[in-house]
């Protein structure tokens, strides 16, 4: 097996995050599919926030709050230090 980044940063990071904290992890390198229902949702590869997964998340830890409490969320935790959110698409 050659030594390079992927095997000896990457995949080992990653084999540790799954294994030890049974997180989910996905190389998108070269392999994802972007848009809603894409591999994680993102439109692009500037997308940083996982927007789909965060906000089911805040559905599912507050379930009874109305959906522009669902966007306002979200909304505050991507805004940019600049206070731009154009990228930010519900």
């Amino acid at each position: 097996m050659p030594y390079t980044e992927d095997t000896l940063v990457q995949q080992t990071t990653a084999e540790y995050l799954e294994n030890e904290l049974g997180w989910d992890s996905v190389y998108g390198y070269n392999n994802e599919t972007f848009g809603p229902d894409g591999t994680l949702g993102r439109d692009s590869d500037c997308d940083v926030v996982l927007i789909r997964p965060l906000r089911e998340k805040l559905v599912e830890l507050n379930p009874d709050l109305p959906a522009d409490a669902y966007d306002y969320a979200v909304r505050q935790i991507v805004v940019t230090a600049s206070g731009s959110v154009q990228w930010y698409r519900t």
